[in-house]
């Protein structure tokens, strides 16, 4: 092996490597009271109302009640809806 074989063979290593262990996207999670909820044949819609924030356009698969949850999910790409992965009960809103 020539030293451009060797060093090509040692930058895929590197790279693959690199691509292994990039951090994978965290979750988003907030707290908050859900409103103004529909269900549809997929799931339901509601707004999020966060304290101290602009209310959030979200969709959940499982049923949801308008008190405190805490909904851990992500947004669509464009930002305008958040996808609730989870949702557990909250007992107070942490600032």
């Amino acid at each position: 092996m020539n030293r451009y074989s060797v060093l090509a063979l040692v930058m895929i290593v590197i790279m693959v490597l690199m691509i292994g262990f990039a951090p994978e996207d965290k979750d988003t999670e907030m707290t908050g009271y859900a409103d103004d909820i529909h269900q549809s044949s997929s799931g339901y819609t509601f707004w999020i109302h966060i304290p101290d924030g602009d209310p959030v356009r979200a969709f959940s698969r499982t049923e949801i009640d308008t008190s405190l949850h805490t909904f851990i999910g992500d947004y669509s790409s464009d930002g305008q809806m958040f996808f609730v992965d989870r949702i557990s009960d909250a007992q107070s809103v942490e600032e």
